[in-house]
């Protein structure tokens, strides 16, 4: 579970141009302005942007704004808001449930829902890069690629057995729905088909999924400005093996087919610099003359068996904050 709200330290205050009551502090990752009076290493309870916090007494001076959002105050970006703290929890304690937190969830298409989501794949939240910083570090120089993170919705296509489903983040819908039909339409459903059901686009005889981004109109607010809904995919899922392709296998295994799969930006060593992950974040989508919500990283060789992430696998996004600014998030 991500933590919204954990126990931190104030790294660094930095001041902020023609502010007299306001500097901006620096807490594992994340910058947020603060009132003047904090001081290097003060503890603090820091909440994450895309936090929903209850409308109680501690909360009261949010005046019933309850969603965290990113913000841009006097020039300077600041992600989240800091408490002031005098308890004795450990820094990295987790406060989310403490303080009654919840995960903001954009509101999303009703679809006709069949079943859970499958247990047997690992659903595709990303950390972001500011909740990682010791790994950063630690993984400093890997060579890695970042592709676009595209603003929809989460599309798992998979196959078990003689059975095909499509997913959202949380459930398996039916036929009638526009992702199932929009994965239909792009040849998604015939690629998952068994070899032994007579159907001549068959080709495999294994279990996997592909996940994606479901995008277009009526998603998130379309920001691809896309004519109808379409499928990017970004990872391929051996159900058997437990574990995902690498980019070079996926890359061969869809392209093959024709699969389209969301955009390659560039490949670099990373850092362990979260100001130079952000700055590479900034920058107008593929798709159009209009900012990108993001980047998903991931190292070229795939580092696994880390616990937390999606299919225990190396990966994690940085969000462009000039994106969210413009979408009020």
């Amino acid at each position: 579970m991500r933590k919204l709200a954990s126990v931190q330290v104030i790294r660094k205050l930095s001041p902020i141009k023609d502010a007299d009551r306001i500097e901006l502090a620096h807490i594992e990752g994340f910058q947020c302005v603060v009132p003047k009076g904090r001081h290097v290493g003060d503890k603090v309870i820091y909440i994450e942007t895309d936090s929903i916090c209850p409308k109680n007494e501690t909360f009261a001076f949010l005046k019933g704004k309850s969603h965290i959002k990113l913000q841009k105050i006097r020039g300077v970006y600041s992600q989240g808001i800091a408490l002031e703290y005098h308890g004795d929890a450990p820094v990295g304690t987790d406060m989310t449930e403490v303080l009654g937190i919840t995960k903001y969830e954009p509101p999303q298409q009703p679809e006709d829902t069949i079943g859970d989501f499958p247990s047997f794949i690992p659903k595709t939240d990303e950390v972001r890069a500011q909740n990682i910083l010791e790994l950063l570090t630690k993984y400093k120089g890997v060579p890695c690629y970042a592709t676009e993170k595209l603003d929809g919705s989460s599309c798992t296509i998979y196959r078990k057995g003689k059975h095909i489903g499509v997913c959202t983040r949380k459930r398996e819908v039916d036929n009638t729905s526009r992702m199932y039909q929009t994965a239909e339409k792009q040849g998604l459903i015939k690629f998952l088909t068994f070899k032994d059901s007579g159907n001549s686009y068959a080709e495999h005889d294994w279990d996997f999924a592909l996940q994606g981004e479901f995008v277009g109109p009526k998603e998130q607010g379309n920001h691809l400005h896309l004519s109808e809904p379409h499928i990017y995919i970004f990872s391929v899922y051996d159900i058997n093996k437990q574990g995902y392709f690498d980019q070079d296998s996926m890359d061969v295994f869809l392209g093959s087919h024709d699969v389209d799969t969301v955009p390659v930006i560039d490949e670099f060593n990373l850092t362990d610099d979260i100001d130079a992950l952000v700055k590479r974040a900034i920058g107008n989508s593929t798709f159009g003359n209009f900012p990108r919500e993001g980047i998903v990283i991931r190292p070229i060789e795939p580092i696994e068996g880390l616990i937390g992430f999606p299919g225990n696998r190396f990966s994690f996004k940085v969000i462009n904050p000039e994106y969210q600014m413009k979408k009020g998030e």
